[in-house]
């Protein structure tokens, strides 16, 4: 049986491309939903569970029956055996650990995916050797979420106000990439390029009426302050946006129903703003812009891939050379021929 351990919509999004490029079958997903749309994965009839992590919730991180009650279902739930294979996306969420050491105990295969590209390519730069803390130390307040999941030696990456949790390099039976970036951690990727074969064909052709898509990301929370962020997108908005007839803006779903959203909408009111939660990619042929236009979202490389035209606006923070992640992310994008 084929596993794949799930979080967001892109997660989703890649799992049917993959079971439809490889034609797999015995596939089950296993969801820890953060934004994932359940609805979603019910439609697609494909078998899966449902494990809901305290650690999204507030206050989640106190709540120890919760924490039991999620160990409990993922042990009643998952049958496993050595001929199992899971993939999963991202070592962020401490549930996904505790399901991937189920995997590991009966000597199952564990691979990794890179979760959209530029989140993956740069952590894999940086995580490694000396730049690597005990998560407990780093992060105490989540204690308990890693004495049931983790662990109390689990390790992490620190960067700004973000700490990532890292599991061992020795945990992947295999690492998968979809572009060639190097990487700094013990183990070396393998490349799937099946993702550069979709192009798309529905570019703009009214050259009166094109239009620019910007993706926004809650930047603001780990990398520069509300104020920074604000100033840097009304410089966006001043050197790139505003040459187009028409802005969509669409946030990031941690943004939504926040004060910063607010705040956007207030400063900028003449944009048409986005109202969905879906993968983009899901979304840009109906907007169909001439450009698209993101901080570091790795979305924009999966729109690259297809045939959009995209810019990155990460070298406009004066703040980026003090920031060896966000070094790390630009460095990828180099090696993928992109400027950021």
């Amino acid at each position: 049986m084929k596993y794949f351990l799930i979080n967001n919509n892109f997660h989703l999004r890649d799992v049917l491309e993959r079971v439809e490029q490889f034609q797999l079958v015995d596939v089950t997903l296993i969801c820890v939903p953060h934004t994932l749309e359940v609805e979603e994965v019910e439609k697609y009839k494909l078998k899966h569970y449902i494990f809901n992590s305290p650690l999204t919730e507030k206050l989640g991180w106190l709540k120890i029956t919760k924490f039991l009650k999620s160990i409990l279902n993922v042990k009643r739930s998952l049958c496993l055996n050595s001929m199992d294979e899971l993939y999963i996306y991202t070592e962020y969420e401490l549930l996904n650990h505790f399901i991937v050491n189920q995997f590991v105990n009966v000597k199952a295969k564990v691979n990794l995916i890179e979760e959209n590209g530029l989140a993956t390519y740069a952590l894999n730069k940086v995580a490694c050797n000396n730049n690597l803390n005990y998560l407990m130390v780093r992060h105490p307040k989540f204690f308990l979420a890693q004495l049931f999941y983790s662990g109390i030696f689990t390790k992490c990456y620190v960067s700004g106000q973000e700490v990532f949790p890292i599991l061992p390099d020795n945990t992947y039976s295999q690492v998968i990439y979809y572009s060639d970036v190097s990487c700094q951690r013990k183990f070396k990727p393998i490349v799937e390029r099946w993702k550069f074969k979709r192009q798309n064909n529905l570019m703009p052709v009214d050259p009166n009426g094109l239009a620019v898509l910007f993706l926004s990301q809650d930047v603001y929370n780990f990398y520069m302050t509300v104020e920074e962020y604000l100033s840097y997108l009304t410089s966006v908005d001043n050197d790139i946006l505003s040459n187009y007839e028409k802005v969509f803006f669409k946030f990031h779903p941690r943004e939504v129903g926040t004060d910063i959203e607010a705040n956007v909408r207030r400063l900028f009111p003449s944009f048409t703003y986005v109202e969905s939660n879906s993968p983009v990619e899901m979304l840009v042929d109906s907007i169909n812009p001439e450009l698209v236009v993101s901080f570091f979202s790795s979305a924009l490389i999966n729109l690259h891939r297809s045939g959009w035209h995209i810019q990155y606006t990460l070298s406009k923070w004066k703040g980026l050379e003090h920031n060896e992640l966000l070094l790390a992310i630009k460095e990828s994008l180099n090696e993928i021929g992109i400027d950021a």
